[in-house]
């Protein structure tokens, strides 16, 4: 009995073995279910100009066709004369590493919204130009795991796949949050609008932005805000200003009748001149206020 076991267990781990991996049209792929893969760890000279990568694979072997639904780690690190990448609307994941030092890397292409992108996956790809979204909501409702797994993060600018550039300093209406790192690196974003009724902010979702102005809809939405930390505030670089109705606020009158102010929510508010917390708040967060111009009340 126990021999039989062994021998069928051995020939389970030979067939997987042997199905585990195939190469369409030149790109190595994993298998990762019944049916889908991954695009694999590619051979660096082997990737060169710009590829475009399939929504779904065929494995050679027994013309199967997989969907493609994920980039693994690495995938593509080290790929020299890899100049454009084109990601099907069928990948949802990114893994780590996957771009890093792609030294000729100048246009991104997303022709979907993958859910989540991992740490560095554009570390030392410093080439990039242009990145292509379906649109700017998709963009910023995606997670980045740091600033260096975002595309932008060395200067690119941010184009919809129609070829316009993406109104980056607008969160359209409707939206409720904006990922981690989602806008990090946008040199050119200097002013943000957030609608009514949004709701968070992720980690380091403006670093490296030159933020000057965030035109709220009220000082009662802003505290209602949950910020993923405190470099996910865009008011905590020190140089923004909030706005409502096309005036700056420094004199922070919170309204009647909000009970909680959130962790961040004045994080290095520099141009606060006094706060007044009303009776209706019961829980401030952590971190709230650190400008040293203002007198509480």
């Amino acid at each position: 009995m126990r021999t039989l076991l062994c021998a069928a267990v051995f020939s389970v781990c030979l067939l997987n073995a042997g199905a585990a991996e195939f190469t369409y049209n030149e790109i190595v792929y994993t298998i990762t279910g019944e049916t889908t893969c991954e695009v694999g760890r590619q051979f660096p000279t082997a990737i060169t100009g710009d590829i475009e990568l399939p929504s779904s694979a065929i494995d050679p072997a027994d013309s199967k066709s997989y969907e493609v639904t994920s980039i693994s780690g690495f995938a593509f690190v080290t790929c020299s004369t890899l100049s454009g990448i084109t990601i099907p609307a069928t990948v949802t994941t990114i893994g780590n590493s996957s771009f890093s030092k792609c030294t000729s890397l100048e246009t991104v292409r997303f022709l979907g919204t993958p859910v989540s992108v991992g740490s560095n996956c554009f570390s030392e790809s410093s080439t990039i130009t242009a990145v292509y979204t379906p649109d700017f909501e998709s963009w910023i409702s995606t997670d980045f795991n740091g600033a260096s797994a975002n595309p932008l993060y060395y200067g690119a600018t941010l184009y919809c796949n129609d070829g316009t550039p993406a109104e980056t300093g607008i969160i359209p209406a409707g939206t409720k949050r904006i990922g981690n790192y989602s806008l990090a690196g946008i040199k050119t974003l200097e002013k943000i609008s957030l609608p009514e009724g949004f709701e968070e902010i992720g980690k380091g979702a403006f670093e490296g932005c030159p933020l000057t102005s965030v035109e709220i809809p009220s000082l009662a939405d802003w505290c209602a805000i949950s910020f993923g930390n405190y470099t996910a505030n865009p008011l905590y670089g020190g140089t923004a200003v909030l706005v409502q109705d096309g005036k700056e606020i420094t004199e922070l009158d919170i309204p009647e009748g909000v009970s909680a102010i959130n962790n961040y929510a004045f994080m290095n508010y520099t141009a606060a001149t006094s706060i007044t917390i009303p009776g209706s708040v019961t829980t401030i967060g952590c971190l709230l206020y650190t400008s040293d111009a203002a007198d509480d009340k």
